[in-house]
């Protein structure tokens, strides 16, 4: 069985270069959104396995996009990327619960090890 993980932001290249990264690995399915609101709506309609969001998205941004997909999605794991880094957006990050954050510059190396590790709790956590 794969992993279907949700990919959230503005950026069109961003989104590729983040589908190219995502699908070397073996059996996944990328969905792709490009606002918050609309990853709400698609995380609701297909429950993905993972959620990536960007932080600062058009209509609703990340973190209020995380806060509501946590609601009806609780135990989904949600990793945010954002061109700035975890000190500069310590305020809009100290509030919303996510496994992981990753800055877009660092996404080729940190994303794989981040995948990796949201499979093993995915594949530990009781179903």
């Amino acid at each position: 069985m794969g992993m279907r993980i949700l990919i959230a932001d503005d950026h069109e290249i961003v989104r590729r270069v983040l589908r190219l990264i995502i699908e070397a690995r073996p059996n996944v399915e990328v969905i792709e959104a490009v606002n918050g609101r609309e990853a709400v709506d698609k995380a609701a309609a297909l429950a993905p396995d993972v959620v990536i969001l960007d932080v600062f998205m058009p209509i609703l941004n990340g973190t209020d996009a995380a806060k509501e997909i946590k609601k009806f999605l609780p135990h989904v794991p949600i990793l945010l990327l954002s061109m700035y880094d975890q000190e500069q957006l310590r305020d809009e990050l100290c509030h919303v619960d996510v496994q992981g954050f990753i800055q877009k510059i660092d996404a080729m190396s940190k994303l794989p090890q981040a995948l990796d590790a949201v499979e093993v709790d995915l594949a530990a956590a009781p179903r």
